[in-house]
């Protein structure tokens, strides 16, 4: 193929290929990069506490932390922090007493 043409894509990085082994051969890059494999689907993770929050996000159910405002679930410290702070901020401001003082 000498037209310049390049029909095939990484559909990880979007680069183009002219031939679809050059492509095959690109990929497995990819693959070397995220060494962890999911068992139960074709996810790959870069590090194994990525493939484990994956799995239990994905393929367990459970969510370890919870809302002590509305009870829902998450899987990390961190989104619940994240839930709290953009769910439960204005109500936390309207439960708080005004700050000003009545003056006459």
């Amino acid at each position: 193929m000498h037209s310049g043409e390049r029909p095939y894509r990484c559909s990880d990085c979007g680069k183009d290929f002219s031939r679809a082994y050059n492509l095959k051969q690109h990929q497995r890059l990819h693959i070397r990069q995220r060494p962890y494999p999911c068992p139960h689907c074709e996810h790959r993770s870069t590090r194994l506490g990525a493939l484990k929050m994956h799995v239990a996000s994905t393929h367990t159910g459970v969510f370890p932390h919870h809302c002590d405002r509305c009870g829902k679930g998450f899987h990390t410290p961190g989104l619940l922090r994240e839930h709290v702070q953009k769910k439960h901020q204005e109500t936390d401001a309207s439960d708080e007493p005004s700050s000003q003082e009545n003056t006459p």
